[in-house]
Parts: C-alpha cells; sequence; structure tokens
C-alpha cells in the first residue's frame, strides 16, 4: 500500500510548532517534516499561510515553504463551496468550518484515497462543525499531529 499523503490544518501547525513541540526543543521533529514536504507527502492549501499570525518563528518557517503550502485547484473550489453549503454558517461562523478549514479538507477529498486531514480541532458536533466532524460525516481519513507521528513511526532521542 502507497504511503499516505497528510493535508495539513494550521491547527496542528499552531499546535506542533509554537505549542507542543516547538524546534527549539524539538530540531529532529523539524527534519523529519522536512522530509515529508520534500517527498511531496505533507500539502497545505495557502489558505492555511494565510492564516499564521505574522511575526513569529511558525509564520518565519512557514513563508520559507515554497513547497508545503499550494495554490487551491478548480476541482478544490468546487469542493469547497459544496462543503461551505453543507457544513458553513454564515450567521454562526464560529460554529462551523470557515477560514482555510474547507480548502484543507477539499485538498484530501480531491487527492484521493491516500489523502489524510491532519488537525488538532476538537471533534465537533452537528452544531458546532469543526474539520474531524466534516472529515467523519464526508468519509476523509482524519488525525492529529500526535497520530501522524505514531502513525510514520517516529522515534525522537
Amino acid at each position: 500500500m502507497p504511503s499516505p499523503i497528510y493535508c495539513l490544518d494550521t491547527s496542528s501547525l499552531i499546535h506542533w510548532f509554537v505549542e507542543i513541540y516547538p524546534p527549539t526543543i524539538f530540531p529532529g521533529l523539524l527534519a523529519r517534516v522536512d522530509e515529508l514536504i520534500a517527498t511531496d507527502r505533507l500539502r497545505a492549501p495557502r489558505a492555511v499561510l494565510d492564516e499564521i499570525r505574522p511575526g513569529d518563528d511558525c509564520h518565519v518557517w512557514a513563508r520559507s515553504q515554497t513547497h508545503l503550502f499550494v495554490e487551491e485547484s478548480l476541482p478544490v473550489q468546487r469542493i469547497v463551496r459544496h462543503l461551505m453549503a453543507t457544513y458553513g454558517n454564515p450567521e454562526k461562523p464560529h460554529k462551523a468550518i470557515s477560514g482555510a478549514d474547507p480548502f484543507v479538507i477539499a485538498m484530501a477529498m480531491d487527492g484521493g484515497e491516500r489523502w489524510k486531514v491532519v488537525s488538532d480541532e476538537h471533534p465537533g458536533s452537528q452544531e458546532n462543525r469543526k474539520i474531524p466532524f466534516v472529515c467523519a460525516n464526508e468519509k476523509v481519513p482524519c488525525l492529529t499531529f500526535q497520530q501522524l507521528m505514531l502513525a510514520e513511526g517516529w522515534r525522537f532521542r
């Protein structure tokens, strides 16, 4: 079976790089992430880059990752329209997918069965539609950044 391809959400990028496993403490993790990017196994829509707060180390690193961030294709944009019509809520955007979320899910849906969404958002529900909830409804595999590390068999000393 071919190796999975991961589509990274802003929540996992911030969770990994800023909150839990910063490269200043876990430099080996950054090397593993760079390897996934170099082998075309870690991608994110350009919308994720747009959500990262300018001025910190995460933003500096992200802006240098020209191979990680991908412009949203027309098929992805069509899927985004479907996702927003189904799971969006313009009256309560904080209770529905918004921002880069639909682009992350759509990129994985467009990519095919090898693609998995990586998100560290809480699971969500019908009343609070977050990435894991939408992925479950759309039959798109979704895992956290830690689950990605476990799936890849990464070990650090």
